[in-house]
């Protein structure tokens, strides 16, 4: 679903939906160190809705599934195709249709109305300025007609919340604003804090703070916009927004692989128990509850590049998986450093497109996937272009949101998908 889709449809459901009833990248020299980073050894991975001739079994939601030990996978096939390379342009142009969907940049007026003051039918993004003292959100999003549909005119708007740094065992903090804080269709944001996870509800300003013992520092939308785990480094919930019901999780929230659209189940990505290549994704029912298989990737599709650092985090859309990463690329005169983003098709598990950033000089952990704009379309936040869209049909990369200093969430926009949690279906046929 494209981003210009959006107010017909909401439009279309502002009277059939009654209100909501509960309250619900990164710069470097941040003084706040972000720890929403994985290193690996070797490659990068991640798949989607694996069907039963795919390497590994994937079960679908609702089969029995076996929590034990698995078999090793048997080797992988030699390769037929590497991974096609785009490459970013010194200067991406402008798109046409970015505004007034997106900012053309984010500069904040001298003084932002309160949600209260400037409602909105729903948030694009969030914006988190790198500052002293405590953390201020801002949405980003269109204004509403009598608090259902929007009016076609998009502002920012401050998000009335007290919010803390997230802090690990060893003292590490980060700024509580993260990249899946957003929740689908932007009508509500969730922010992991010490011992508990709070619930903007963006509609009506209402906030909701529900206990979670722990240090969490991380949280993470599921499709239905009614489910967030909530994760610290010793574990992760899985939390219903509107019971406020707490379960644990099976998955570690740290290294999910969100769902945007296009599909079910979950997935999340390790580095094998070698801890070097290949890496594996692990499969789990729709709420991350039970495992149900293991997917392995075959990293030579990626050709001459090789991954060292993955960026948070990686979003699926349908058999697809896009990652941001740090690594090494090979050439005739040797290999150097590179930062790009790949793509992996979980059907074949190969990958089959890279965006190569270039040879600019980078941080580490400059650039990150932000979801995806549709089915055909990743977002890419860097740190010096801002935010991206990669065409992956085109090779096209065109500019939406000048860089900013501070840290961003994107609403997910997808649909033509179902999930099952807990006994509740829900889905989204487009």
């Amino acid at each position: 679903m494209s981003r210009e889709d959006l107010h017909a449809m909401f439009e279309a459901l502002a009277e059939d939906v009654p209100p909501p009833h509960l309250a619900g990248p990164a710069a470097a020299g941040a003084a706040r160190v972000r720890r929403r980073r994985t290193v690996v050894a070797g490659a990068l991975a991640a798949v989607v809705l694996i069907s039963g001739a795919a390497v590994a079994a994937w079960r679908p939601t609702g089969a029995d599934v076996t929590t034990g030990p698995t078999a090793s996978p048997a080797p992988l096939p030699q390769p037929s195709a590497l991974a096609r390379v785009d490459r970013l342009p010194a200067e991406p142009a402008r798109s046409p249709r970015s505004e007034p969907y997106w900012p053309a940049s984010i500069n904040l007026p001298a003084r932002v109305p309160t949600l209260a003051e400037a409602p909105i039918s729903h948030a694009v993004m969030l914006y988190s300025p790198i500052a002293t003292g405590a953390s201020a959100i801002y949405a980003y999003g269109e204004g509403t007609v009598n608090g259902g549909s929007g009016d076609g005119r998009f502002h920012w708007a401050r998000v009335d919340v007290d919010l803390v740094d997230t802090r690990d065992a060893g003292g590490n903090q980060a700024m509580p604003l993260g990249v899946n804080s957003l929740g689908p269709m932007g009508t509500r944001a969730a922010f992991a804090q010490p011992d508990a996870a709070v619930i903007v509800d963006l509609l009506t300003g209402d906030v909701a703070r529900i206990a979670l013992p722990g240090l969490n520092e991380q949280v993470t939308w599921l499709a239905d916009g009614r489910h967030v785990l909530v994760s610290s480094e010793a574990e992760t919930w899985l939390v219903d927004v509107q019971t406020r019901s707490v379960v644990r999780a099976a998955v570690a929230g740290q290294r999910v692989t969100p769902l945007v659209g296009g599909g079910s189940g979950l997935t999340a990505l390790i580095p094998a128990d070698t801890g070097a290549e290949p890496l594996e994704l692990l499969a789990y029912d729709d709420g991350g509850l039970a495992r149900t298989g293991t997917v392995p990737v075959d990293s030579r599709t990626l050709g001459a590049y090789r991954i060292s650092y993955l960026s948070p985090r990686g979003w699926r859309y349908g058999d697809l998986v896009a990652f941001a990463a740090n690594g090494q690329l090979s050439t005739a005169n040797g290999s150097g450093p590179r930062d790009f983003v790949a793509v992996l098709d979980a059907r074949t598990g190969a990958f089959t497109q890279v965006l190569d950033l270039g040879e600019r000089d980078r941080n580490k952990g400059c650039c990150a996937v932000y979801g995806w704009q549709n089915s055909n379309e990743v977002l890419v936040y860097t740190q010096q272009e801002g935010l991206l869209a990669w065409d992956l049909s085109t090779g096209r990369v065109v500019r939406l949101v000048d860089p900013a200093l501070g840290l961003v969430s994107v609403a997910p926009m997808g649909c033509d998908w179902h999930l099952t949690i807990g006994g509740v279906s829900a889905d989204c046929i487009q």
